[in-house]
């Protein structure tokens, strides 16, 4: 139920495995964005397409589910999504918070239940005030991708990565995240 971070069709990426086209790991920013385009998507579909729209709900179900074996007792998600007590392996903030955010959405959708705790697990492990009095949010992996020397591989993603503070693809999935819980409360 897991997505890979790549594939490639002709299977000729340095990263791509040569027999499934593959990439390595499951990285989890990218299978953060999957889910909330899925969560996104479903919810603009228009109701001539119940059938597409219900395949779509099956496949972020699935997705979520699979998630959630791997969730953390604090509600964090790893970098690399199937290995947690790998070593270098990190929880990751972004990835996290756009995971929950879907789930959140989902929930709110009516076809999901879950999302909230990966919100407070950011919230209660990785974001604090610093000496300045401004809030930061940490542990955000900076950049990650596939090719050009990233090989896509779990030392890659644990060894190799920025871990960074306040970067907008953390920043933006805790906004996204915020405002349903903000919706939770309201409604």
């Amino acid at each position: 139920g897991l997505y890979y971070h790549g594939y490639d069709d002709e299977k000729k990426q340095d990263w791509a495995d040569e027999k499934t086209g593959l990439s390595q790991s499951f990285w989890l920013r990218a299978i953060g964005w999957y889910a909330m385009s899925l969560v996104d998507t479903i919810e603009k579909m228009p109701s001539d397409m119940e059938k597409e729209k219900n395949d779509l709900i099956n496949i972020y179900k699935e997705l979520a589910d699979s998630m959630i074996k791997y969730q953390s007792e604090n509600g964090m998600w790893y970098q690399v999504v199937d290995r947690p007590k790998d070593i270098n392996n990190f929880e990751e903030t972004s990835g996290t918070l756009a995971v929950g955010y879907s789930m959140m959405k989902a929930s709110r959708l009516g076809y999901f239940d879950y999302g909230k705790k990966a919100f407070d697990g950011v919230i209660d492990n990785y974001v604090s005030t610093n000496s300045d009095g401004k809030i930061e949010l940490r542990q955000i992996c900076l950049v990650a991708g596939l090719g050009n020397g990233r090989d896509g591989s779990y030392e890659y993603y644990t060894t190799q990565t920025t871990i960074s503070e306040n970067d907008a693809k953390g920043l933006g999935p805790l906004m996204f995240a915020y405002n349903e819980v903000l919706y939770s409360m309201k409604n």
